[in-house]
């Protein structure tokens, strides 16, 4: 793919990013790149290491399926996704899709943190048949997913 169809879909996912209240930006997309987390603006109270948790779920959440490829990495001390538009075939509606995937996992994701969060202020159980927590300052660490069974 020449570089500049590279930039132009690249422009347009992170247009996406950016209109969201759910995500913001931990570096400026540049090129082909785009660097980000889920960082709602209902969330704005949460810390690093609560954004890090929660971000940590939401990449594992993205890296177990099977039609997105996505990367994570660490900015000083920032949990952060990247999304690098490059493969030869990759069209709109690809970026668009991508887009649709990652606001749905991300949705799962914070319903399941509030569920989480609310259990832990309310007593409730922090092992479940699905599910596996740490907790760090009243807050889940990392976790496959809640069995709505233990409700």
């Amino acid at each position: 793919m020449p570089p500049d169809q590279c930039i132009k879909l690249n422009d347009q996912f992170a247009q996406g990013i950016r209109e969201s209240d759910q995500f913001s930006f931990v570096a400026k997309p540049f090129l082909a790149l785009t660097v980000f987390r889920l960082a709602p603006e209902s969330l704005s109270h949460l810390t690093t290491p609560e954004l890090n948790a929660l971000n940590r779920a939401f990449y594992a959440r993205l890296a177990a399926r099977s039609d997105i490829a996505i990367t994570h990495t660490d900015l000083n001390g920032v949990f952060c996704v990247r999304m690098a538009i490059g493969a030869e075939r990759t069209e709109e509606g690809d970026i668009d899709k991508a887009l649709t995937l990652i606001e749905e996992e991300a949705r799962v994701v914070l319903s399941e943190w509030g569920r989480m969060r609310l259990g832990i202020e309310t007593g409730v159980a922090q092992r479940c048949q699905c599910v596996d927590v740490s907790v760090l300052n009243g807050y889940p660490v990392e976790y496959r997913g809640l069995d709505t069974r233990c409700e």
